[in-house]
Parts: structure tokens; sequence; C-alpha cells
């Protein structure tokens, strides 16, 4: 069977990235042929990378601004190397594949102005099943200004969802309650090799691994104090930040590795929890959405959220055979369904 994915694959996010990679691979482990839907130009692509710009922030510190963009765009030929795993089809070859998927991520917020296409929504597309796809931080009224997309869910023929929120909100369109899958990330076993990133720093040192879209959330303080009172370096994965020891650049499939190797995980972001979780790493979630304490409390991690007291919650042992379990069988229900849909594009 010909499926096409439609999911940001191309953002310059590790977890979008892998997301997209993992329910790639999945697919083609029983023999689908699997292809993305491009919905931005090379161009357009290249440009969300290094786009920041000048701000309060860049004035009052110039050169930490300059160096902040520089280490953004020096990501794009990473990702670009990884993105060349994907086979890439336009809207009209879209079409023409036996069904389409709206994979996972975020592609139901219309807070996002990326995902207010109606592709995201399957509108133009005949036989469409959702997988594991995520409203984010909207809420219903959010959705008011956007009727003509949301139709488009009413249409799907399977939909499967990643978190209770966004199965509330499905079944006030339509009356059903979509069952909870994994994301894709997660449903994939990653039994392959993965490329290693080419790093002196992380060989010559042991190191707490920070994955965070900004420093905002931080507690900056006590993770450098936690770091340095136990013999570790503090490293920044993926973002420039100043006042770690080191900031590593890396694609997003080194991204795993890079999280794998480390001591242990702070994080603020979903993918990166479940980063912490594929490495069975000793970590703590600033979990400000409420996805991450979704994904928490299914796998029986409820206690892995920072609440001010880094150094005792961090030392504490994580039971990853009761958490993989959990994994396992939400796998194994996950697939079912997803078999299920693609075989009867009903659920």
């Amino acid at each position: 069977m010909r499926i096409c994915v439609v999911t940001p694959f191309d953002e310059p996010n590790a977890g979008a990235y892998l997301q997209a990679y993992a329910l790639k691979r999945v697919l083609e482990s029983v023999g689908h042929e699997v292809v993305h839907l491009q919905m931005r130009s090379r161009q357009d692509v290249c440009r969300r990378y290094g786009r920041r710009r000048p701000n309060r922030y860049a004035l009052l510190r110039p050169i930490e601004f300059l160096r902040d963009r520089q280490f953004e765009r020096q990501k794009y030929p990473l990702y670009a190397r990884d993105h060349q795993l994907f086979s890439v089809v336009t809207l009209q070859d879209a079409c023409t594949a036996d069904v389409v998927v709206l994979g996972s991520d975020e592609i139901w917020n219309v807070r996002n102005s990326i995902f207010r296409n109606p592709a995201y929504f399957g509108k133009g597309f005949d036989r469409v099943v959702a997988y594991a796809p995520s409203i984010g931080s909207a809420t219903p009224d959010d959705y008011e200004k956007y009727a003509g997309l949301v139709s488009g869910i009413r249409q799907i023929s399977c939909v499967t969802v990643r978190d209770r929120a966004t199965a509330q909100f499905v079944q006030s369109l339509t009356s059903a309650s979509p069952p909870l899958v994994l994301d894709p990330t997660l449903l994939y076993e990653w039994n392959e090799p993965l490329p290693q990133v080419d790093d002196e720093f992380l060989r010559a040192n042991r190191y707490v691994a920070v994955y965070s879209y900004g420093s905002q959330l931080l507690p900056v303080c006590e993770l450098q104090q936690f770091a340095h009172s136990r013999g570790l370096m503090l490293v920044s994965v993926g973002f420039r930040a100043s006042w770690s020891d080191h900031s590593v650049n890396c694609s997003p499939l080194e991204f795993l590795e890079v999280m794998k190797r480390a001591d242990c995980v702070f994080t603020t972001t979903f993918h990166g929890t479940i980063a912490a979780i594929l490495g069975r790493r000793r970590f703590l979630a600033i979990s400000a959405v409420q996805k991450t304490e979704d994904l928490l409390d299914r796998l029986h991690l409820r206690g892995r959220t920072y609440r001010g007291d880094l150094g005792a919650a961090m030392d504490e042992d994580i039971d990853y055979a009761s958490v993989m379990g959990a994994v396992m069988q939400q796998r194994d229900a996950s697939l079912s369904l997803l078999w299920e849909a693609l075989a009867t594009h009903s659920c």
C-alpha cells in the first residue's frame, strides 16, 4: 500500500522529525511504501533556521545574539541531511496515495499558524485516517474562527489521538470517543544503530543534558549547582545557552544518541521527555503542557516532574521495567488500531 503521511517533518525541531521518521519506519516494517507531503519549498524551510530577529536582548548583548543566530543557522545542514531519508511528494501526488495518514504532533493546534493548513485536517483527500494528532494548547474557543478546518475532522474515517485533551475535543465534534495511542516515537523500537555526533566535549565528559526551547522555564542556577556538585558538565542540546558548560548542535537522529549518553536529562518538552525514556535515563520534566503530564501518567512516571527540588528528585531511581512494560502494552494496542485503520479505513 502507498501511504502519504501529512505531518511537519521538516521543522527545525528534533521532536517533529523523530515522530515523522518513527511512523515512516513502523509503516515500512510491514511492507508499505511511505511518502510525506512536502508543504513548503526548500527556501521556506531554510528560512526557518536562524530566523531570530533583533530584540531588546540583542541590543543589550549583541555578541551573544549573533552567536545564538549563528548556532541556529548551523542546524540547517544537519537537519537537511536527515531530511534526505524521506521521500516527499506534492499535494497532487498525495491525492493519488492509497490512504493518507495525518501523522502525530500538534497538527490540530490552530493557535499555531503553521497548522492552519487544510491538509492537516484531511481536506482534499478521499481516504484518510488520523494517527496520534494533538490539539496542543488549543481550547475549544480557539476553533470558533476555523469551522471550515474543523469540519474536516468529522469526515475522517478513523481517528486515534495522542492525549486526553484531544480525545475530548474530537468527542465534542463527533460524539465518538477516539482511542488513545502512543506517539510514534514510542511506537518504534529504535533497534537500528543511531549516528553519533562528532563532539569532543561530549566524548570527554559526563554530563547533564538540558533540552528546552528557551531558558524562561529553567531553574538555571539550580541546574548549575546540581551538575557541578556531582562532577558533571551542563550541556544544552540543540540550542545555544550561555549559562551551560557546552552547547551541542546535532541532527534529529544524533539527538537521541546525545540524550542517551547523558547521565541524566532535564527537559521542558514532550519529545525531550520521550528521548529520556527511550534512553532509560533519570530525568525530570518541567511540564507546562497537558500532553506531557498525560504521557507521564500513562507510563507510571507521575513523580518525574520538577517541583522545586532538583537534586533529590533527580537522584531517585526510575523503575524502567514497569515503564517499558506500560510502553509495550500500549505499543501493541496502538499498532493493532493502526493496522485495523489502514486495512479498513474505519474504526
